[in-house]
C-alpha cells in the first residue's frame, strides 16, 4: 500500500516537519516516521485528520505514486534550503501527476514530445547559435514570442507554477528521468517570468564545456531565445553610442523582455560598449528601476494546456465538472465541513478500492 509515500509527499509539499504533523494530529513523531517508512498504517480517524491538515481528499492517500523526482537539469548551486527544495519537488510531482492523468484520458491522442536536442557550447558566443537553432527547429522565426509558456508546452515541456516558497526563483528537472519540467513562482512580473522560463530552458538544452559557467550560459541563452541576434540588430542597429530609455520601453512591450535585459543584449552583441552599458545601469539604479521598471507591466502568463484538456474531458463525459474544477485547483475540498461519518466512509471505501485494484490509474 502506498499510504506512507503519500503522507510524506503531502507533508513535504505543505512545508511541514514531522513535528508539525505529530503535534497537529495528536500522535508521536515516531508514529509519523513509521507511517512514512511503510512500517505502519494510520487508522481511519487519523486519515481524516491528515486529509484536513493537508487539505486533500481522503482517497489521496490510497492513490498510486506515478511521479518520482527529479533529476535537476544542471548542477545547481544550493540557493534554497533543503526543506524548501524538497517542498518544490513534491509540489512539482503532485502537479505533474494531474497533468499526466488528464493526458491519460485521451489515449488515442499523440501529445508533443520534447525534441529540443542538446547544444554543446564552448563559449558564450556559441550560445547565440544554439538559441537560433532551437528557434528554427521550433518554427519560431525571428518575431517576438507571444507566449513563452505556450511555446515550451507545445514542444513537450511541462510547466508548473508554485506559490508560497520563499526564495524560490525557478527550477528545471527531468521527472521520471525523461519528462522535462520547468517550475516557476506564481505572481512574477511577466518579463521576469518569461526570462526565467527561457533561462531554465537553456539549462535543459545546453551542454557546457568545463570552462563555461552554466549560469552565465543559461542567462545568455534566455536573452538570445527571447530576442534573437538578427532581430536585435534590426531593432537597434549594428552600432550605437548610447540607448534611449524610451526605446527600451517600447522594445520591452514588443518582446516581453525587460529594459535591463535589452541593455544587456545590446552589450553582449557589441552594439554598445561597456561605458554606455554601465551608464544605463547607473540610470536604472539612481531612479530605482533595477527592482521595478517604469511603464506598464508585462502581463503574467499562465499554463493553459491541462486546463484545455480537462475541459475537453468534461465535454466528452470523461470527467465531471466538479472533478475538473478540483483537478485545476479552482475548488478546494472543504474537508472541515464534511461530516465525520461521511469522511470515515470515504476513507473505508478508498482503502477497499485500493486493495481490490491497486494497479488502476483511474483515481479521479
Amino acid at each position: 500500500m502506498n499510504v506512507g509515500n503519500r503522507i510524506r509527499q503531502a507533508r513535504v509539499s505543505a512545508g511541514m516537519s514531522v513535528q508539525n504533523v505529530s503535534a497537529t494530529v495528536g500522535v508521536s513523531r515516531n508514529a509519523v516516521y513509521k507511517w512514512e517508512r511503510g512500517e505502519d498504517v494510520p487508522r481511519q480517524s487519523i486519515i481524516i485528520k491528515l486529509a484536513r491538515l493537508f487539505d486533500v481528499d481522503t482517497d489521496f492517500f490510497f492513490r498510486e505514486v506515478y511521479v518520482t523526482m527529479c533529476t535537476p537539469a544542471y548542477r545547481r548551486k544550493a540557493s534554497l534550503a533543503k526543506k524548501a527544495q524538497d517542498c518544490v519537488e513534491a509540489r512539482i510531482a503532485l502537479e505533474l501527476e494531474k497533468q499526466l492523468f488528464v493526458d491519460s484520458l485521451f489515449p488515442e491522442r499523440e501529445f508533443p514530445q520534447f525534441s529540443a536536442g542538446s547544444y554543446w557550447v564552448w563559449s558564450l558566443s556559441d550560445v547565440e547559435t544554439a538559441a537560433d537553432q532551437l528557434r528554427t527547429s521550433w518554427g519560431l522565426g525571428l518575431d517576438p514570442i507571444g507566449s513563452v509558456i505556450s511555446a515550451v508546452e507545445e514542444h513537450g515541456v511541462r510547466v508548473v507554477m508554485i506559490d508560497g516558497v520563499e526564495g524560490f526563483d525557478g527550477f528545471s528537472c527531468f521527472a521520471n528521468e525523461s519528462i522535462p519540467v520547468i517550475a516557476i513562482p506564481a505572481g512574477m512580473p511577466g518579463d521576469r517570468q518569461r526570462f526565467t522560463l527561457a533561462h531554465e530552458l537553456g539549462h535543459m538544452v545546453l551542454g557546457t564545456a568545463p570552462e563555461v559557467d552554466e549560469e552565465k550560459a543559461a542567462h545568455r541563452f534566455a536573452g538570445a531565445f527571447l530576442a534573437p541576434r538578427k532581430a536585435v540588430v534590426s531593432e537597434l542597429g549594428p552600432r550605437r553610442s548610447r540607448l534611449d530609455i524610451d526605446e527600451l520601453a517600447i522594445l520591452k512591450r514588443s518582446y516581453g523582455m525587460s529594459m535591463q535585459a535589452w541593455a544587456r543584449r545590446a552589450f553582449d552583441l557589441g552594439i554598445i560598449q561597456r561605458e554606455a552599458y554601465k551608464s544605463l545601469f547607473r540610470t536604472f539604479s539612481a531612479r530605482g528601476w533595477r527592482r521595478e521598471e517604469p511603464g506598464p507591466a508585462v502581463p503574467e502568463e499562465r499554463p493553459t494546456r491541462t486546463q484545455l484538456l480537462a475541459r475537453q474531458a468534461v465535454a466528452e463525459g470523461l470527467l465531471t465538472p466538479v472533478a475538473a474544477d478540483r483537478l485545476l485547483g479552482r475548488v478546494l475540498p472543504s474537508i472541515p465541513e464534511v461530516a465525520e461519518d461521511e469522511l470515515a466512509a470515504q476513507a473505508a471505501q478508498a482503502a477497499a478500492w485500493y486493495r481490490s485494484d491497486p494497479d488502476t490509474d483511474d483515481w479521479i
